[in-house]
């Protein structure tokens, strides 16, 4: 049997190099972030399969609600099928859209779990969440929400849509409670002459440049896109 000689092996010796390095505050090292995110119940409707058309054409990225109580098979198909594999992604938005501030912890925990559960058995890793109705107001709904598996809660506060929807502004690394983050609240004029809300793109324009300014995170809340009675 001959022998197989293997070579000496060598040693290399490195000349330590000193590398520096900075984390990036948002994807890519961009300046500012934005989420558009859509409570709509029916992504599979034929005007919202239109809207998701427009989105993709324009390489935006749209997140959408999911009331988990009625996901219904042809809808869950929809969604594992055809939208996760386009790159929309979702958020909770309660098992049932109910005011969560009116229940008790231990209910409120449960929604939220039930919600939980239904997104993973979609093949979605749960992350965000948006309160039905804004109602995340009480310290007890932000622990619910957080015991259940949430790392973030989105408000819907007209009122406040226009004060201070800037997120992590600045030299800010985390939000002031990430239960409870601002959205700036959109609507078209011809649906509310609501002064606090977001009529058109000239309205959203000042915002989008003061989250550059401020290097912040937006996050816009829209309802019924393409749909004037909604």
């Amino acid at each position: 049997m001959k022998m197989i000689r293997r070579p000496p092996r060598k040693i290399v010796r490195l000349t330590p190099v000193e590398l520096s390095g900075e984390i990036a505050k948002w994807y890519n090292n961009h300046t500012a972030a934005i989420s558009l995110t859509y409570d709509i119940g029916a992504p599979d409707t034929q005007l919202d399969r239109d809207v998701q058309q427009a989105v993709l054409e324009r390489g935006l990225h749209l997140d959408y609600e999911l009331v988990t109580y009625n996901i219904w098979q042809e809808k869950a198909e929809y969604i594992s099928e055809v939208m996760i594999p386009n790159g929309f992604q979702f958020f909770g938005h309660g098992h049932w859209h109910i005011n969560h501030d009116q229940l008790s912890y231990e209910r409120s925990k449960e929604s939220f779990q039930l919600c939980y559960g239904a997104m993973t058995g979609l093949g979605i890793t749960p992350v965000a969440y948006a309160y039905p109705g804004g109602h995340g107001r009480t310290q007890s709904t932000h622990q619910a929400l957080a015991d259940a598996g949430f790392l973030s809660g989105r408000m819907f506060e007209a009122s406040d849509s226009r004060n201070n929807p800037y997120i992590m502004s600045n030299e800010e690394t985390e939000p002031e409670n990430w239960f409870a983050l601002p959205s700036l609240v959109m609507m078209s004029s011809d649906f509310s002459e609501n002064p606090d809300v977001i009529h058109d793109t000239a309205e959203l324009i000042p915002f989008l440049e003061g989250a550059i300014k401020r290097r912040a995170w937006l996050i816009t809340t829209y309802h019924a896109i393409g749909n004037p009675e909604g």
